[in-house]
C-alpha cells in the first residue's frame, strides 16, 4: 500500500511539473506573437505618421519655399528609413517553432507596407528633385498623378489593416492568459489538495507499520546473529580448508621443480652435450660455416631453456630457501630484483626462528610486494627489512611510488594483495597496508615465531 501511495504522490508531482511546463510553454509562445504584434503596431503607427508628416513637409516646402519645411522633410525621410530598416530587421527574424499563422500573415502584410512606402518616399523624392530644377509642370504632373493617389490610399488601407489585426492579436493574448491563469490556478490547486489528501495517507501508513518493522529488526537482529555465528564457523572452516589447500599447492610447486629440474634438465644437458659433438666433427668438414652457425644458434636456444628451466624452478620452489635458509634467501631475492628491475634496494635482514611453511610465507610475501612494485609503484626505492621482535617476526617491505587509496579502488591486480594478507594470515599473523597517492606503499606483516630452545 506504501509503494502504491508514493508512486501516486510522484506521478502527482510529475503531473503538476508537466502541466506547470505546458502551461509555460504554451504562454511563453502566445506572449512571443503577441510582442510581435506590438512591435509591428508601432512601427506601423510611425511609418504612417511619418509619411503623413514627410508629405505635409513636402507640400509645405513647395508652395512657400520655406527651408525650415526641406528640412522637416528631410528630416521624416530618414526617420523612416530607420523605421524601414527596423521592418527589415523584424522580417529577417525566424518565426519561432509553434509560430501560428497569424504570424506569418503578419510578415507578409509588414513586407507589403514596407514595399509600399519605399515606392511613396521614391515619388515624393523625385517630386521633390523636379520642383527644385524648376520643372513646374513635371513634378505638378507626378503629384497629380493616379499612381500617386492610389499609393498613399494602399498604404494607409494596408497600415490600418495591420494595426487592427494585430490588436486583435493581442486582445486574443490577452483572454489566453487570463484563461490560463485561471485554469492553472484550479488545475494546481486540485493537484496540491491531491497531493497532501495522498500524503497523509502515506503518513498514516507509515505509522502503522512502524510497530510491525520493529518486530521485523528484531527478528531480524535475532537472524543476523545466527548467521555471524554460522559464518564464523564456516570461515573457521574455509581457513583451515585453504591452508591445507595452500600447503597442497606448495607441495605440487616443490613436485614440479624437481620433475623439470631432473628429467627436463637431463634432457636439456644430454642435447647440449649432443650439439656439442656434433659441433666438433662438423668443425673438421670442408665449408662447414653455414652449418656451425646454425650449431651455435641452437645452442644458444638450449642455454635459454635451461636459464628459463632455472628461472621456472626457482618461482615454483626457491632452493636457495631450502638450501640455505631465510635470510640468505631474501639476500639474493633482494639483490636479484635490484640487478633487474635497476631500482635501488635497501635491506636489513635479523635471523629469527620460523617453520618451513612460515619462512615460505615471507619469501612469497616479499616476493609478491616486489612484483607489485615492478608494475604499478613507478618507484626509485624499495626498503626490505625482516627484524626479530621477541615472540614475533615482523617483514617490512616499503617503497616511495605513487601510492594508491587501499580504502577506495584498489589498482589492477590487487588481488595480489588480497593473497599476501590470506597467505599470513593462514600462518596465524597479521598484515596491514598503508599508501596514499603520491606517498609510496608500505606494507607490515608480523608473523609468531618458533619457540627456541632454552
Amino acid at each position: 500500500m506504501r509503494k502504491i501511495l508514493t508512486v501516486l504522490v510522484l506521478l502527482s508531482c510529475i503531473g503538476m511539473l508537466l502541466l506547470n511546463e505546458i502551461s509555460y510553454r504554451g504562454n511563453q509562445a502566445a506572449f512571443r506573437d503577441a510582442t510581435y504584434a506590438q512591435r509591428s503596431n508601432v512601427l506601423v503607427t510611425n511609418l504612417l505618421l511619418g509619411v503623413a508628416n514627410a508629405e505635409s513637409s513636402q507640400r509645405s516646402f513647395m508652395l512657400t519655399g520655406d527651408k525650415a519645411f526641406h528640412n522637416d522633410f528631410t528630416a521624416f525621410m530618414m526617420d523612416m528609413e530607420k523605421q524601414l530598416a527596423s521592418i527589415e530587421s523584424l522580417l529577417a527574424e525566424d518565426p519561432h517553432p509553434g509560430a501560428d499563422a497569424s504570424n506569418i500573415n503578419t510578415r507578409r502584410g509588414m513586407q507589403t507596407l514596407s514595399n509600399l512606402i519605399r515606392e511613396k518616399n521614391r515619388l515624393m523624392r523625385n517630386t521633390l528633385e523636379l520642383h527644385l530644377a524648376g520643372h513646374e509642370k513635371a513634378w505638378i504632373s507626378i503629384a497629380e498623378t493616379p499612381h500617386k493617389k492610389r499609393v498613399i490610399s494602399q498604404i494607409r488601407a494596408q497600415g490600418m489593416q495591420l494595426i487592427s489585426f494585430n490588436t486583435l492579436r493581442i486582445q486574443r493574448f490577452e483572454a489566453r492568459m487570463q484563461e490560463s491563469l485561471t485554469t492553472t490556478r484550479i488545475t494546481m490547486g486540485s493537484a496540491i489538495l491531491l497531493v497532501i489528501v495522498l500524503f497523509l495517507l502515506l503518513w498514516r501508513e507509515t505509522y502503522k507499520h512502524q510497530d510491525f518493522e520493529a518486530s521485523v529488526r528484531q527478528q531480524l537482529a535475532d537472524e543476523r546473529n545466527k548467521l555471524d555465528q554460522m559464518v564464523q564457523e564456516r570461515t573457521t572452516s574455509l581457513r583451515m580448508l585453504a591452508a591445507n589447500l595452500q600447503q597442497v599447492r606448495e607441495n605440487e610447486r616443490t613436485r614440479l621443480s624437481r620433475e623439470l629440474h631432473d628429467e627436463l634438465g637431463a634432457l636439456l644437458t644430454a642435447a647440449k652435450l649432443d650439439v656439442a659433438r656434433l659441433k666438433s666433427r662438423i668443425g673438421q668438414l670442408p665449408d662447414s660455416s653455414e652449418l656451425l652457425g646454425r650449431i651455435q644458434h641452437l645452442t644458444d636456444t638450449l642455454n635459454q631453456g635451461i636459464a628459463l628451466k632455472r628461472r621456472i624452478i626457482e618461482d615454483l620452489s626457491p632452493s636457495a630457501l631450502s638450501n640455505l635458509g631465510l635470510v640468505p634467501a631474501l639476500e639474493i631475492q633482494a639483490r636479484e630484483y635490484a640487478e633487474k628491475s635497476g631500482l635501488k634496494v635497501v635491506t636489513h635482514f635479523d635471523y629469527v626462528t620460523l617453520n618451513k611453511d612460515k619462512a615460505l610465507t615471507v619469501y612469497r610475501l616479499i616476493q609478491e610486494a616486489l612484483t607489485n612494485i615492478s608494475k604499478y609503484a613507478k618507484a626509485s626505492e624499495v626498503r626490505i627489512t625482516l627484524t626479530d621482535e621477541g615472540s614475533m617476526a615482523r617483514i617490512l617491505v616499503e617503497d616511495n611510488g605513487a601510492g594508491f587509496d587501499p580504502n577506495q579502488q584498489l589498482p589492477a591486480g590487487s588481488h595480489g594483495l588480497s593473497g599476501m594478507s590470506y597467505r599470513v594470515e593462514t600462518q596465524g599473523g597479521s598484515i596491514k597496508i598503508d599508501s596514499a597517492p603520491g606517498e609510496g606503499t608500505r606494507i607490515s606483516a608480523q608473523l609468531p615465531q618458533e619457540e627456541r630452545p632454552a
